[in-house]
């Protein structure tokens, strides 16, 4: 076999292997499709103040500073990470997930307020189960942060919390 038709010979391989690729992956594309309800259509992302700690448990404010309000049913799909220093000097990224229910290592809505006002003015959200309401444009939301480990308050601690809408 002379040292042309080896390379023609690998060229018509390679060409073929291409092909069954882009058909492999048309195919798959027209085969699976999401609804539209599963597709992600955007995610809000919040900045979270810690306003206190008290051994693992860390009191933070939530303010909606979005362009859309959030279904408290939503939060159930959201992630809060946060990243801490332990007692033991260690840094530690923990994710946690809203649990209105207060068990576990998780997140909890412990109040909300407009502006300075210590209340809600529109769809108010459901405190003792965590799962009815509206967090609106310019609310606050008051949480609780609980830890798997007690945090260190004299090193900053940061979180961020993310909605999937």
């Amino acid at each position: 076999m002379s040292g042309v038709s080896v390379v023609v010979g690998l060229w018509f391989t390679a060409f073929i292997i291409l092909e069954m690729v882009l058909m492999t992956s048309t195919f798959l594309e027209t085969s699976i499709s999401l609804p539209i309800s599963s597709r992600i259509e955007r995610a809000l992302f919040f900045h979270v103040d810690i306003v206190g700690v008290n051994s693992n448990t860390v009191f933070a404010e939530i303010r909606n500073h979005s362009s859309k309000d959030v279904s408290v049913g939503m939060l159930n799909y959201s992630d809060l990470v946060v990243t801490y220093v332990d007692m033991a000097g260690s840094v530690e990224y923990e994710l946690l997930r809203y649990s209105p229910n207060g068990e576990g290592p998780g997140w909890r809505i412990a109040g909300v307020k407009t502006g300075d006002y210590p209340a809600e003015l529109l769809d108010p959200i459901d405190i003792s189960t965590g799962m009815a309401g509206v967090w609106n444009i310019g609310e606050t939301l008051v949480a609780e942060l609980r830890l798997s480990r007690a945090p260190n308050a004299s090193v900053p601690i940061l979180a961020k919390l993310v909605v999937v809408t």
